[in-house]
């Protein structure tokens, strides 16, 4: 679609002088000028090619125009004449991909590329038109050679420009909102930044590597080093995984989804006092408890990681602060709750959106520390009360809920390519997910 609108607004009359040419009949001058040029749109073919290029073939066909020569003792030479469908101009190219390492821009260019015009003149009337139509191929051998050095030099110089400008837009900056986990409907905002850092072109397809970050606008009361690295496990290298089954693909890293899930954490994704909603039904007042009030807070950004014996998805949320206000049989107390909890994880795609949602819970741990001095004695009773009814319940609502579902990107192409109405764009049509060393392999179909 790219280079098809490229052709549609390639200006081929625009590329020729006028008037075309000067030729010579029976010893007068007669020039030759050209109006009405018309043509079907480009068909293209493209392949993707060896060391990071692609090849592009282009065919107009149909050309179509009037040509008029002047000329002659009395104009005896004025005739009208036609540029016969037959023509069409083929074009191949090279086009190579590369990118800037200071800039981190695409770098398109056009190493090289061939035009062959193919014009059939003729049909020109007038008394003396058939000495015109005598001489329509010294009329095309004057027009062709310059029509094609005119495509040429327009190929490469305009080319390059436009599709890096589109392609170009493969680099996101965007930003999107997820719900906070208490379900009160509040948002946290996102804004997923991208660059490129490397292409690898073969004929098999073309991958974009790029580099990335997710930011958001602090929530918590938190310092925090960042994100951790998979680091291939500390086993071997960590690599990107490009599968190349599918027609289209996203490879994510761990990396990035830690990324994501640092982002949302640090917006404030697990940060809100508890409503009731969160505790799964659990009626306390049975155990003495009463006037509770709670405040979730993640000391720590939840991270994912295959790295494991049987390297399964796990999340890890730790420290979750759960500062607790109660009363015990009437007695007032102050609770500080700290859990740690692994987690299955399952990262899917569909609707246009990458889900990571907690499944099964695997372990946990809890210390609980009662601040009155006076009812410390309470913390055992109160811990094993807290551990089964108030975090099981709470644990097991978060587990039933997606950590985010983070929209896929929609590349918006109509300003970088003319003749796109805007809104239009590139966008992945994701049917599965496969997982290979640390990697989420997003598999589908561009739409």
């Amino acid at each position: 679609t790219i280079f098809a609108l490229f052709f549609a607004n390639f200006d081929i009359a625009g590329l020729l002088p006028n008037p075309l040419t000067t030729v010579s009949v029976l010893g007068a001058n007669v020039t030759v000028t050209i109006s009405e040029l018309t043509y079907d749109p480009a068909t293209v073919q493209l392949a993707a090619g060896d060391n990071d290029t692609l090849l592009v073939k282009a065919q107009i066909n149909k050309i179509k125009g009037k040509i008029t020569t002047k000329g002659g003792f009395l104009g005896i030479y004025n005739t009208t004449g036609s540029i016969l469908d037959s023509s069409n101009v083929k074009l191949d190219a090279v086009i190579k991909l590369a990118v800037d390492p200071v800039t981190h821009q695409l770098v398109v260019t056009v190493p090289s590329s061939t035009v062959d015009a193919t014009l059939d003149i003729g049909g020109f009337s007038g008394a003396l038109g058939f000495l015109v139509n005598l001489l329509s191929g010294t009329i095309e051998n004057a027009i062709v050679p310059g029509l094609e050095d005119q495509l040429n030099s327009a190929l490469i110089d305009q080319l390059g420009p436009a599709l890096g400008g589109a392609l170009g837009a493969l680099a996101l900056d965007t930003t999107f909102s997820i719900g906070r986990l208490d379900g009160s409907g509040e948002k946290v905002d996102l804004n997923l930044q991208t660059d490129f850092h490397d292409v690898d072109g073969t004929p098999a397809g073309i991958a974009f590597l790029q580099r990335g970050r997710v930011t958001s606008a602090k929530a918590v009361p938190y310092e925090n080093l960042g994100v951790p690295g998979r680091i291939g496990c500390q086993l071997k290298p960590q690599d990107l995984v490009v599968l190349k089954n599918d027609p289209l693909e996203l490879a994510l890293q761990d990396d990035v989804l830690n990324q994501l899930l640092h982002a949302a954490w640090y917006g404030g994704l697990i940060e809100f006092p508890v409503p009731p909603s969160l505790l799964g039904g659990v009626d306390l007042t049975q155990y003495g408890v009463t006037d509770l009030d709670l405040k979730l807070s993640a000391m720590l950004a939840p991270t994912v990681s295959d790295c494991n014996p049987g390297q399964t998805l796990d999340a890890h949320i730790g420290d979750l602060r759960v500062d607790a206000k109660l009363k015990l049989f009437g007695q007032p107390m102050d609770v500080v709750v700290y859990a740690t909890i692994t987690a299955g994880v399952t990262v899917s795609a569909d609707s246009g959106a990458i889900g990571i949602s907690l499944s099964e819970l695997k372990t946990s741990e809890l210390q609980v520390e009662v601040l009155q001095e006076n009812l410390i004695s309470s913390e055992a009773v109160l811990g094993q009360l807290i551990e089964e009814n108030l975090i099981g319940g709470l644990v097991g609502q978060l587990t039933g809920t997606a950590l985010g579902s983070f929209p896929l990107p929609n590349i918006d192409l109509s300003g970088a390519v003319a003749g796109l109405p805007p809104g239009t764009g590139i966008a992945i049509n994701p049917n599965k997910v496969t997982r290979v060393d640390g990697n989420s392999v997003i598999g589908g179909t561009l739409k």
